[in-house]
């Protein structure tokens, strides 16, 4: 049986978790993503891995011998609002596959091999990325998110509660001992990989963002009532630092940095009343950091611009900031070799999209190989790669990882 059949059959099985007309949601800790979490542990369990779930949520699959460092492979399982089918949970059902080809060849795991779905690495729910990542990683304590509230209101602790665990054990979450090594699948969420006619990406380096909050402070008025000259219209000057930021970004495309305005959330967004306050979020990414920051302090200046103009009050705040990465020469270089010895076309590529793998380069080596996605889209429904590319992509990520296991040392 090929690589690809088991897998495509699997993520089939996650897209029914949450589908809807307009896509799947599936955001961390709903019912959804408890019901997608137990589907996973149910087909470690059904491939004999000892399983753990750590305080964060992340959840653990190991072949071996526990007490060792593994090489980890994984990605994750929860979406966006009206996602597609393959974000995360490519790399996470690859990476199951990748331990049950070992097995039926009779590899022996002289290292262990894990397999991790952390949790919540979209930010669509509390407007943080890579949550189970960060906290496993040592960068994400339960004091700095003990004030996390969702669009609802729900605090991350009365999610973590739900689910079984408790905010003050947050911190056992982060790794007793770094991972030998990281790697991970996942489809690419762009168009390079089309563009240059390749199957799959090897990952050299990935962007990270820096998110800010701006809150435009008016005054809600009658709409009939209030003149035009005394109006303080939140909205109104929240629509031009808008209007400004793709001029912005404009300077700095030779940088490929990039910046989005994700939400606008107007008070008290009636037909009938002059907006009194609204805030925005603000996503500023890039490889380079330079150029990340000078993007950003570009889009605070026009925000105080408009502020002075207007005679309102526009404040500011980052909310999250990560930094760019490098991803390790040895396992790029491995993943280019089991491209090139599977007959894979390839190449090599910088991720403008954050991933896990990011938090792992913090503690171990990490490796990334992208997977070529037709539609050029994702965090859509028309996510779509082709089953020869999945195919492609599984052969060069279990190729290495066969590699790796012979050449680390058991000690």
């Amino acid at each position: 049986m090929r690589m690809v059949d088991p897998v495509l059959s699997r993520i089939e099985a996650l897209g029914a978790i949450g589908r809807t007309e307009g896509g799947i949601t599936r955001l961390a800790f709903s019912k959804e993503d408890r019901e997608a979490r137990e589907l996973l542990i149910r087909w470690m369990n059904d491939l004999e891995l000892s399983v753990h779930v750590d305080a964060a949520g992340n959840i653990f699959g190991t072949w071996g011998d526990a007490t060792i460092p593994p090489i980890l492979l994984g990605s994750h399982i929860d979406s966006v609002p009206d996602g597609g089918m393959y974000d995360g949970c490519l790399g996470v059902v690859a990476a199951l596959e990748v331990v049950a080809a070992c097995r039926r060849e009779g590899i022996s795991p002289r290292i262990p091999l894990q397999v991790v779905a952390f949790q919540m690495e979209e930010s669509s729910r509390f407007g943080q990325a890579m949550f189970g990542s960060r906290v496993f990683a040592g960068r994400l304590t339960a004091a700095e998110v003990s004030g996390w509230r969702d669009h609802n209101g729900q605090t991350l602790a009365d999610c973590l509660a739900e689910s079984g665990t408790d905010l003050i054990r947050l911190d056992t979450a982060r790794h007793l001992r770094p991972p030998r090594a990281y790697l991970e699948l996942h489809i690419e969420q762009g168009t390079m990989l089309t563009g240059a006619g390749a199957a799959v990406g090897i990952v050299t380096g990935i962007a990270a963002p820096l998110r800010i909050r701006l809150m435009v402070i008016g005054e809600a008025a009658h709409s009939g009532a209030a003149l035009p000259e005394q109006r303080k219209d939140a909205l109104m000057a929240a629509a031009r630092i808008l209007g400004r930021v793709e001029d912005l970004v404009e300077r700095e495309r030779s940088w490929g940095t990039v910046a989005t305005v994700g939400f606008f959330r107007v008070h008290p967004n009636v037909m009938n009343v002059v907006p009194g306050e609204v805030e925005m979020g603000v996503d500023v990414r890039g490889v380079n950091a330079g150029s990340r920051q000078r993007l950003a302090r570009a889009i605070l200046q026009v925000a105080a611009s408009v502020s002075a103009e207007r005679k309102l009050e526009v404040s500011a705040s980052v909310v999250g900031e990560e930094y760019p990465v490098v991803l390790d020469d040895a396992l790029t270089t491995l993943l280019e070799s089991a491209a090139r010895d599977e007959g894979v076309s390839y190449q090599r590529v910088i991720s403008l999209a954050g991933h896990d793998a990011m938090q792992m380069a913090t503690i171990a080596p990490a490796g990334m190989v992208l997977v070529r996605n037709v539609s050029g889209t994702s965090h859509s429904p028309k996510e779509w790669v082709a089953p020869d590319d999945i195919e492609a992509g599984c052969e060069v990520f279990y190729r290495a990882i066969r590699t790796l296991i012979r050449a680390i040392p058991e000690t």
